[in-house]
């Protein structure tokens, strides 16, 4: 229920969201659209799978890769998982890493 004004909140803060799912980008697109709080869609700013990041979401180099596609230093991300192998892969890529 907190999702929507959380990503409201972050948008307005200036902050930029993505997604790092294991779905594909175009299943993730679907799901934000159609979700049961209404089309979110629009506080996204970019969406990443494994394909994209080149690697699994318990690899640190798949964070390397999505901050680059998104033109910031490791550091500048912050990475919200509820699964520890992601957490600390994004950890050691330089992340800051929420569990």
């Amino acid at each position: 229920d907190d999702t929507p004004d959380a990503l409201a909140r972050w948008t307005a803060e200036g902050r930029r969201v993505a997604i790092f799912s294991s779905g594909s980008r175009e299943a993730q697109q679907l799901i934000y659209k159609y979700s049961d709080k209404g089309d979110l869609t629009g506080y996204l700013s970019a969406y990443f799978d494994p394909t994209s990041a080149m690697a699994p979401k318990q690899e640190a180099s798949a964070y390397v890769q999505i901050a680059l596609s998104l033109g910031i230093q490791p550091s500048e991300g912050h990475f919200c998982t509820d699964i520890l192998g992601e957490a600390k892969a994004a950890r050691e890529a330089g992340w800051k890493a929420t569990l």
